[in-house]
């Protein structure tokens, strides 16, 4: 893939939302490295001590492939990794991932990384591009730097360094690029204030600010002004209006008498009218107008309202309204040139007392999104209005939405607006792609565990278990559950936010433990209804022990990769490894393990042939590599007539191996190393006899002559 494809193709997966693109690029980046492990080690078993320019450049000699390009790149492209890997051996570029992949856990950073591969530099400087594009505004180098856990250097954490850019995006913005442009009444009114006053629509069709007034922030959408944010919002925002309806008028416009609807039929604001009664004006409600009242002239009055506000001195903030008698009518302007026709302000959900306040918590969601099909809705709102696809709604074929628990309403959104965040799943934003195990694992959890997949294609989340070992419970990973509470007699379960479950007395196989092998049993809740796994979500990204700190433990190499069995593959014997165990277990490999198909002999059919002792044969040549006579000695076993027998030696002893090699070569014969391939002579000269003159002395000297002999 060319690098233009590259990023287009990241493009598309960026675009579903910031979280994404983040999980992508980390996850992406682990996922390279150990490919790029797993290829250079496969490359010959003098990878582990060679430096890998060396082994890579002979490969690339043998298989005329340019497999050094692709790592370390040339003067137009970059690899995959460093340049300076180029000399340093395969364990130096493990012991580096294996610090990179442990410092995550422990104050490391995305630049850890980056100093892998540089790779990283360019995806980060891609994702900051394209979240701009959301109002997310990040710095490629502080996303780079911004530790994973605080420390003394630096006390701001990646997540946090997130959650404050998060924070300051405007959810206007964010709600127009997700909705394809389209935002309600209230959304606009919650995100950007009251049209003409605090913002307007410009000639291209985007918002334009008016004055010192401010886009809405994500913070102050989740903040304790939220109440305030929502008293300032017209309730003809909120509730379908009908002009024809003096009821509903009054409650959205003070009354049916001071709106009207113009030639579109959208509800205006009529001008101001009052009436004077001696030195006092009063509305059209008969109250009397709270405002220090100056007569100007017999046909005008100047009305000064003192608000409730204050300037930077700390006085009262003051509005003026100027009042003329025209036609018979007292006329309030904006205006001394009475060109500005001041308007009846629409009710707000504020001015509203007692019980009015509720009819707004109760307002659904969807109805605020505008979210009537799920086919023109986007996944994430349709998260936010419902909850989890499966669970508390459900889609036909046609995008109807049939809601099966109670849709959300404004009201939950102000009370829980961080949980409804965090009840996101992540697949409503990321791109599902079953052929990538490491997306499968983020969106879902482990196949066959969390979730199957069916022969349509269909995919299920499965049923939850839990792993019990005396008094003691356990993940579906192994791991040792906190807060819980386990009842073995009542066999009951309660997680650490006080969920009851119950569990049955037939155990569904087992798993290892740190404290041994714990039985797995399937849950349920109180009433014995079956509980499944759920989607990865938000919320499961956050803190530090979260999905992605966790997967260098979860996640086996077998999981991550696809790898061929059928041929000699170091991956096939680590597959069931992760990534923090690898490195030991490859040091742990023997050259039988990694060089199997090479060290014993096959028939035709491609099967292994075996001695009289059922044990496979060795091709002649390993025998000399692989036989060491000490070791066999030690075994007790018959060293006369060249014993089969041969030693484990792991990867990382082989040295051991040429000084076998020198040892059998010396306690061999012709014939044997002619027939075991080490040496190619003809018929002719193993038959043939060999002349040895011996001189005694100048007086006396015999011949001697020596047959090789037969094996």
């Amino acid at each position: 893939m060319s690098e233009n494809e590259y990023e287009e193709e990241t493009k598309v997966v960026y675009q579903n939302n910031f979280f994404g693109t983040l999980i992508t690029l980390i996850i992406g980046l682990l996922l390279g490295i150990i490919l790029t492990v797993g290829g250079v080690i496969g490359a010959g078993y003098f990878a582990v001590t060679q430096p890998i320019d060396k082994t890579v450049n002979t490969v690339d000699d043998l298989a005329g492939t340019d497999v050094y390009t692709m790592l370390f790149g040339n003067a137009e492209t970059e690899g995959i990794l460093s340049s300076d890997y180029a000399s340093k051996t395969v364990k130096a570029l493990l012991d580096d991932i294996t610090n990179a992949t442990s410092n995550l856990k422990n104050g490391g950073s995305l630049g850890d990384l980056d100093n892998i591969s540089p790779k990283v530099g360019q995806m980060v400087e891609s994702l900051t591009k394209n979240l701009s594009e959301y109002a997310i505004e990040l710095n490629a180098e502080e996303l780079l730097k911004k530790p994973l856990k605080s420390s003394e250097e630096d006390k701001e954490t990646l997540t946090q360094y997130l959650t404050t850019a998060v924070q300051n995006l405007s959810v206007g913005d964010l709600f127009s690029k997700l909705n394809d442009g389209e935002m309600s009444e209230l959304l606009m009114v919650l995100c950007y204030g009251e049209k003409g006053v605090d913002y307007e629509i410009n000639a291209e069709g985007k918002v334009q600010m008016l004055g010192n007034s401010k886009k809405t922030t994500l913070s102050d959408l989740m903040s304790s002004e939220m109440a305030e944010l929502l008293g300032s919002v017209p309730v003809d925002a909120v509730l379908d209006i009908s002009l024809d309806d003096d009821v509903m008028c009054s409650l959205a416009y003070g009354s049916s008498d001071r709106v009207y609807a113009d030639e579109n039929g959208e509800a205006k604001m009529k001008q101001i009218v009052y009436t004077l009664v001696g030195e006092k004006f009063y509305d059209d409600k008969n109250n009397e107008v709270d405002a220090i009242h100056t007569k100007v002239s017999a046909e005008i009055y100047a009305l000064s309202f003192v608000t409730d506000e204050t300037d930077e001195n700390g006085n009262p903030i003051v509005e003026h309204q100027y009042v003329c008698l025209q036609d018979g009518k007292w006329l309030a302007f904006e205006d001394e040139a009475f060109t500005v026709p001041a308007l009846y302000s629409k009710v707000k959900i504020g001015d509203l007392q007692g019980d009015a306040m509720s009819i707004i918590d109760n307002v659904h969601l969807k109805d605020a999104l505008g979210i009537t099909n799920a086919n023109s809705s986007h996944n994430i709102l349709l998260s936010l209005a419902y909850g989890a696809e499966g669970v508390d709604y459900k889609v036909e074929a046609d995008g109807t939405i049939t809601p099966i628990t109670t849709p959300r309403t404004i009201g939950e959104l102000r009370a829980r607006g961080g949980d409804l965040i965090n009840d996101i799943a992540l697949s409503d934003i990321v791109s599902e792609d079953r052929s990538q195990p490491i997306v499968m694992y983020l969106l879902y959890g482990k196949q066959d565990v969390h979730y199957e997949i069916d022969g349509s294609g269909k995919l299920t989340m499965l049923q939850k278990r839990i792993a019990v070992l005396g008094d003691k419970a356990y993940n579906e990973y192994g791991e040792i559950i906190t807060g819980y509470t386990l009842d073995t007699s009542a066999r009951t379960f309660v997680d650490a936010n006080g969920v009851s479950y119950q569990y049955g007395d037939t155990a569904d196989g087992s798993i290892a433990t740190p404290d041994g092998t714990a039985e797995l049993f399937y849950l349920t809740d109180m009433n014995g209804n079956p509980v499944n796994y759920t989607k990865t979500t938000l919320g499961d990204l956050a803190g530090t022990d979260n999905l992605i700190s966790r997967i260098s433990t979860r996640i086996t190499i077998g999981e991550l990769i696809e790898i061929d069995e059928s041929g000699d593959s170091l991956l096939k014997h680590v597959k069931n490894e992760t990534i923090e165990t690898l490195p030991s277990a490859i040091e742990k490999l023997t050259i039988k393990q990694v060089f199997e198909n090479k060290i014993y002999k096959k028939d035709a059919e491609g099967n292994y042939i075996l001695d009289s002792n059922g044990d496979k044969v060795m091709e002649g040549s390993w025998w000399y590599l692989l036989h060491n006579e000490e070791d066999c000695k030690a075994e007790g076993h018959t060293v006369s007539g060249f014993c089969t027998c041969s030693s484990d030696y792991t990867l990382q002893e082989m040295d051991q191996l040429i000084e076998n090699m020198k040892d059998n070569i010396h306690i061999s014969t012709l014939n044997k190393l002619a027939a075991d391939g080490m040496l190619n002579f003809g018929d002719g000269m193993l038959n043939s006899k060999i002349f040895t003159e011996v001189k005694v002395s100048d007086a006396l000297t015999y011949e001697i002559w020596v047959r090789v002999p037969d094996e």
